[in-house]
Formats: structure tokens, C-alpha cells, sequence
């Protein structure tokens, strides 16, 4: 059994009993030992429970705490034979009896973490991203060109890409908002661009959103200078030429005076002014010998440049303003000659049916019999299919009324499901995440101990109980076989001596040998009755003399004699303790008597 007080103490040390690593059996344990362990045990069963958690020292106090302990142990459901002794004066046998209850009894460990360590949301996702963070650092680095499309599994269930060498293909019409922080943006584009124009990620793949934006990127870094104002693009165009350090080709400038003469093509006259002044910029430019007097003569020409452009841009303005008043006015116009038109139709036909009134007069009273015959008709027509309309329009409306509250029931009964399935999610998230946090645990806890042994030893054990439970079974069997033969025997015999008795009964009055026979039979039946009752008797005594070995053998492992002297030295003590109060009794009557 040294298996059995191996996984007991085992088993009472993950519990937090307080046993020193020298003690290696049930049969070492002190009833000081016994008494915190049996108490920590029924605390951790019944918490509710008040239970004294050591032993005192005083031997009355000793049996008043021991006895509470076995009451409480009857409590919860133990039936075996339990008291002071079995705390005081133990037997290894009724302590592993008893060990064996309260283990079985205890708590699970994951009820316990429950209870202990209650989890909100921030424990939750901080557990969450410990368990990644530790799947991503195991898991091993593998180049891509060992990788099929650089996908490799993640907790063998969700698959990641771990880096690939994607082509490089952009989406070219790819559309981004550039200028939402202007003013002159209507609200309702700027309010389309927020809310409903697809992203960048809506119109693009995994695959190609890198190449696209670094693509749109460049290109927009590349012309910006073509969504700038006009004024912003002369600045530029002039800081660039003048912040140079050496003059730049034929070809450049052609390029930024060519951009200088896309800025507004409203005027022809200003244009080609200025377009021959560019020319001349153009050819000092392409000469290459700017010193300090053409930086200056270029100067005062930018200058005036800037004035006329200036001049132009108001004019252009003034004009723009002009153009949208007369719009205004064509369109107010319009309308008006709209309606003019309208009076002129109408002051016509008056004017032709007062030419002749009478006839006209008449036709118009002729024209309103038609329309109001064709009015009956038509009323009469309308009715003819009103009818039957409005009872199919009562009949779908009823069906739709029964319809709507049946899709009434179903939605509210969707919802809950709904809810139900929601809280199910929730739950089995809770539960995921409280199975990972007990795994990462349980792999954290050293297995000291090896429970294969433990487990082979009680299959061993069990192996052995059956052996035994057949052994004895057989026996059953073979009593019983030799109790029915001996029945049956007993049965054959009795009903012999009966047949023989009556045969010689009837003999034994004529004839004297029938009478020795008859007398001879009847002292062996009861001699063989003697010899059975023997037997019987011979039986029990050996029944008796086996059960008196086993009280021997069971009270031999009780330790009577240590046990003895226990009792011997707590009878001692309890003397002790007994005259010394008495001493303290008279004490205290001879200071009252003498007081």
C-alpha cells in the first residue's frame, strides 16, 4: 500500500497541508498532522464549517477537539468507524479509510479556479494576446521559397502569410480623394468621398495594394504642380528657376513656360502678350550667360507679369460675374415668355368663341352631355371593378394582417435565438479562453510525481481483487454443488432407513434375527446422526477459531501495547492536571477562608 499513502500525501500536499518531505507513508503521521490535515480537508469541502485547525495540549481539550473532528466527518458521509482514537491512537488502516473519503470528497481544481480567479474582459484579451504572442515565438522561422505562397498554419487551424515576393502590378485607376481640405468642394461630394466612395482596400487585392499606393504616390508627388492656382504656379515656376545654381537646359524651360501658358487661355490679346514675353525669357534662358543685369531685367519683367496677370484675373472674374447675372436674366426671361404664351393660347380660343356665341354656346352643350354620359359610363365601369377589387384588397389585407403577426412571432422568436446564439458565442469564447489558461498552467506545473506507476499498481490491484472475487466465487459454486449432493444423499439415505424400517418391523415380529437387524439399524441411524451433528459442530468451531485469528491479526496491527502506553502516559497527564487543579481549588478556598 506504500502506492496508495504515496499518492495520499501527494494529493494532501497540492492542497496546502504543511507535510515535511521525510514523511513517506500514513503510518509516520502524528495526530498533531492528522488533525490539520483532516481539518484543512473538511474546510476545503464544507467552508461553511467550523473546525478547530490544531491540536492543544491539554488532554481534555485534546479529546473535546478530536471528537468535534469525527462528528464532523460523520457529517459528511463517512460510515466507517470513526472517534478520538482514530486521531489520538491511530491505526494506519482506518487513517488511509478515512484519507481516502475526504480526498474523494474534495473540490475539483477547475471549480476552485473558477471560484478563485474570477476573469473580466482586460484578463480576457491580455490572456488572448499572451497565448499568440507565445504560438508566434515557438513556432520557427521558414523562408519563403520553403513555403507554398508564403501560407503557413497558426495554432493548426487559422493559416497567416509569413512573407512573400509579390509582382509588382498596380491598380492604375486607382481613386483617391487629394484635396478634401479645400473650401470650394461642395458638401455633398465631400460627404460622398467620407461615407460612400469605395477604399483604398475595396479596390484593390492583398496582392496589389503595395504596388498601387507606392504607384499613386509618385504619380501625384509628380504632378502636383498641375492642381495648384495659377499665382501658387508662378510662384513655383519662379522660385525653381531663380533658386538654381546653374541655369537650367533649353528643354526645362520650355516645359515650365509651356505650363506658363496653360494657366488661362480666356483672353487672346493678353495671352500672346505674354507669350512673347516668355519667348524672350525663353531665349535669354537658353543663351546660358545670366549675369546680374538680366537677373534683374527678368525681375522687373516677372514683376510686370505678375500685374498683368493680376489685371487679367479680375477682368476674367468681373467677366465670369457678368456671364452668370445674364444667365439669370435669360432664364427669368424664359419663364416669363412661358407664361405670356400661355395667356396668348388661351385669349385665342376666347376670342373664337365669341365670334359666334350661340353655335359655340351649343356645342359646349354638347360637348358637356357627352362628357358626362362618358362620366356615368365610366363611374358605372369603375364600380363594376371596385367591386371585386375591394373584396380582394379585404381578403389580401386579412391574409397580410395573419401573415404580419406570424412574421411578428417568427422575428421575435429569431431574436432570441439570436441572443441565445450570442451568449453561446460568448460563453464558449469565456471557456476557450479559460482551457488555454488552464493548459499554459498545467505545463507550468512540474509533475513531480509519475502517475503511470500508480495507475499500473491499481490495475495490478484490481487484476488481483478479481482473481480473488473468482477464487471465491468457485468456492460458492463448489458449496453449493456439494451442499445439493449432500441433500440429496441425506434424502436417499432417509428414505432407505424408512423402506428397510418397515420392511423389518413387519419381519421382527415373526422372526428373531429380523428383531437384531431392527435393533442394529436403529443404533446405526443414530450413531451416523451423531457422527453428522459432530461434523456440523466440528464446522463452526473451525469458523470461530478463523475469525478469532483475524480479531488477533487485526488487533496485533492496531499496536495495543503502544496504544497502551499512550493511554497509560494521557492518563498520567490527566492526574497531573487533575491534582493540580484540586491544589488550586484549596488554594483558593483557604484565601477565602482565611480573607
Amino acid at each position: 500500500m506504500d502506492e496508495v499513502d504515496n499518492i495520499i500525501i501527494h494529493s494532501l500536499r497540492q492542497i496546502g497541508c504543511n507535510i515535511e518531505p521525510d514523511i513517506l507513508s500514513l503510518s509516520s503521521f502524528t495526530p498533531e498532522l492528522l488533525v490539520e490535515t483532516v481539518s484543512m480537508c473538511l474546510h476545503l469541502i464544507k467552508p461553511s464549517m467550523n473546525v478547530p485547525k490544531k491540536l492543544p495540549p491539554g488532554m481534555a481539550q485534546r479529546f473535546t477537539v478530536t471528537a468535534s473532528l469525527a462528528e464532523a466527518c460523520t457529517s459528511i458521509g463517512f460510515r466507517g468507524d470513526i472517534g478520538y482514537q482514530t486521531f489520538l491512537y491511530s491505526n494506519v488502516t482506518e487513517v488511509r479509510r478515512v484519507f481516502m473519503f475526504l480526498i474523494e470528497r474534495l473540490p475539483k481544481e477547475s471549480e476552485k479556479m473558477v471560484l478563485a480567479q474570477p476573469l473580466d474582459k482586460l484578463t480576457l484579451l491580455e490572456n488572448e494576446l499572451q497565448q499568440n504572442i507565445r504560438i508566434q515565438l515557438s513556432s520557427p522561422w521558414i523562408p519563403q521559397y520553403c513555403m507554398k505562397s508564403g501560407i503557413r498554419k497558426y495554432n493548426s487551424s487559422y493559416p497567416i502569410l509569413s512573407g512573400e515576393c509579390t509582382p509588382f502590378q498596380p491598380c492604375i485607376n486607382l481613386n483617391i480623394p487629394n484635396s478634401l481640405r479645400k473650401s470650394n468642394i461642395p458638401d455633398k461630394q465631400q460627404d460622398y468621398w467620407h461615407k460612400r466612395s469605395p477604399s483604398v482596400f475595396q479596390q484593390t487585392n492583398s496582392q496589389t495594394i503595395l504596388s498601387s499606393i507606392i504607384h499613386k504616390n509618385d504619380v501625384a508627388s509628380n504632378s502636383s504642380d498641375f492642381n495648384l492656382d495659377p499665382e501658387e504656379l508662378m510662384k513655383s515656376i519662379i522660385t525653381k528657376n531663380l533658386g538654381a545654381k546653374r541655369p537650367s537646359s533649353a528643354v526645362d524651360s520650355s516645359k515650365k513656360l509651356n505650363e506658363i501658358n496653360h494657366v488661362d487661355t480666356s483672353s487672346s490679346s493678353s495671352s500672346s502678350s505674354i507669350a512673347d514675353k516668355t519667348k524672350s525669357i525663353q531665349q535669354q534662358s537658353s543663351s546660358g550667360q545670366l549675369d546680374g543685369n538680366t537677373q534683374e531685367v527678368l525681375n522687373s519683367e516677372i514683376g510686370k507679369l505678375k500685374s498683368a496677370m493680376d489685371e487679367l484675373l479680375t477682368s476674367r472674374k468681373k467677366i465670369l460675374a457678368d456671364i452668370t447675372s445674364i444667365k439669370e436674366a435669360r432664364t427669368k426671361q424664359e419663364e416669363a415668355n412661358k407664361e405670356l404664351r400661355n395667356e396668348r393660347k388661351i385669349r385665342e380660343r376666347t376670342c373664337i368663341l365669341l365670334e359666334n356665341p350661340e353655335e359655340n354656346v351649343k356645342k359646349m352643350d354638347m360637348v358637356l352631355a357627352a362628357t358626362k354620359e362618358r362620366m356615368n359610363k365610366l363611374m358605372e365601369q369603375w364600380k363594376s371593378h371596385k367591386d371585386p377589387l375591394v373584396k380582394t384588397l379585404e381578403k389580401s389585407k386579412s391574409k397580410n394582417s395573419s401573415s404580419f403577426e406570424k412574421n411578428r412571432v417568427i422575428q421575435n422568436e429569431i431574436k432570441v435565438v439570436r441572443d441565445k446564439i450570442s451568449e453561446i458565442v460568448d460563453d464558449l469564447k469565456h471557456k476557450n479562453n479559460l482551457h488555454a489558461q488552464l493548459t499554459t498552467e498545467l505545463q507550468k506545473v512540474d509533475n513531480k510525481i509519475s502517475r503511470n506507476a500508480y495507475t499500473t499498481r491499481i490495475l495490478e490491484i484490481v487484476g488481483n481483487i478479481r482473481k480473488q472475487k473468482n477464487d471465491i466465487d468457485k468456492v460458492l459454486r463448489d458449496t453449493r454443488e456439494l451442499q445439493k449432493e449432500i441433500n440429496n444423499i441425506n434424502g436417499q439415505l432417509d428414505r432407505q432407513f424408512t423402506v428397510t424400517d418397515d420392511l423389518l418391523y413387519k419381519t421382527a415380529r415373526r422372526d428373531e434375527h429380523s428383531k437384531k437387524i431392527y435393533k442394529l439399524l436403529a443404533t446405526l441411524h443414530s450413531d451416523c446422526s451423531d457422527l453428522v451433528t459432530l461434523v456440523q459442530e466440528t464446522g463452526a468451531v473451525l469458523r470461530e477459531m478463523r475469525d478469532v485469528e483475524d480479531q488477533i491479526e487485526n488487533e496485533k496491527s492496531r499496536n495495543i501495547a503502544k496504544n497502551l502506553e499512550k493511554i497509560t502516559s494521557d492518563l498520567k497527564e490527566m492526574e497531573k492536571d487533575s491534582k493540580n487543579l484540586q491544589d488550586k481549588i484549596r488554594q483558593i478556598e483557604n484565601e477565602i477562608t482565611q480573607g
